[in-house]
């Protein structure tokens, strides 16, 4: 004799219930190993985005002192002007990696906002 539907349901309903809370643990830790690559890659990227804009910074205050010394010793106002031109450049620099660390320090305190909670 076949089962029912009703016998068949009574039958497979632990059965289904038990793979689905299975399936929810697999998904929850997929996830979690998921969430952690991703904050690893984040971090790590705005370590070398950091690193290249301080490198940045560093390069346009170098270019900045050999600018004022050859315009120092030329009076020439093609020196001055690219004196002039290396200021602008520190300024500009230094407000994007300001930016940069600002940004970071926002998504930092999130992070462990979130690992608190």
């Amino acid at each position: 004799m076949m089962p029912t539907v009703d016998q068949l349901v009574k039958l497979f309903t632990p059965i289904f219930g038990t793979v689905f809370i299975i399936m929810q643990i697999m998904q929850t830790k997929l996830l979690t190993k998921v969430k952690k690559v991703a904050v690893a890659t984040h971090t790590l990227t705005n370590s070398a985005t950091g690193a290249m804009l301080q490198a940045g910074l560093d390069d346009a205050m170098a270019s900045s002192v050999l600018s004022h010394k050859l315009a120092e010793l030329t009076n020439d106002p093609g020196y001055m002007a690219a004196a002039t031109a290396a200021d602008i450049k520190i300024v500009q620099r230094r407000k994007l990696l300001q930016d940069h660390l600002i940004q970071q320090a926002t998504v930092d305190a999130q992070l462990v906002k979130e690992k608190t909670a």
